[in-house]
């Protein structure tokens, strides 16, 4: 099965330093990315959040407690019309 890749512009606020990061998120052809495929990107990154603000896309972490990351805000996704997964397969 073949998949896109999306770039995520995201607004990381850890603490009082907000800094602009981006991620990819990898989806099937036929689909853009959820809610559900930004959690799993973020558990790629080590981070376990949830969704706070659905309009505005804000995710806070589960355990707010012991954690330092405060929210990661969706700024813009788009879809890399670059990546090839045919390309990265022959690659391999």
């Amino acid at each position: 099965m073949d998949n896109a890749k999306y770039i995520a512009s995201i607004e990381h606020m850890d603490g009082t330093v907000k800094t602009i990061k981006e991620i990819s998120i990898f989806c099937d052809l036929s689909t853009s990315p959820n809610v559900g495929d930004f959690i799993e990107a973020f558990k790629e990154l080590g981070l376990d959040m949830e969704l706070k603000d659905y309009i505005n896309m804000v995710f806070v972490p589960v355990d707010r407690t012991s954690n330092d990351h405060v929210s990661i805000r969706i700024i813009r996704t788009f879809k890399d019309l670059t990546y090839s997964q045919k390309f990265v397969s022959k690659r391999k």
